[in-house]
């Protein structure tokens, strides 16, 4: 039996920057569609985000009701 549970989250624009970008990457990745300049523009965007904030994001998806 499979239940589904669904989750509302209120995204500030960046953390739906962060999250699409996040996403887009990791599709493309188990697609084995990723070459070297995605892993650059991947870091890029993590520095440009801030680690703290996306470590933010995942614990307030994580955590929400």
């Amino acid at each position: 039996m499979t239940v589904q549970i669904n989750h509302h989250i209120v995204l500030s624009d960046e953390e739906q920057n962060i999250a699409v970008t996040a996403i887009d990457f990791f599709y493309r990745y188990f697609r084995g569609t990723v070459d070297i300049d995605d892993y650059t523009q991947g870091r890029l965007a993590a520095q440009e985000f801030g680690h703290e904030a996306i470590s933010e994001l995942a614990t307030k998806i994580a955590t929400s009701t």
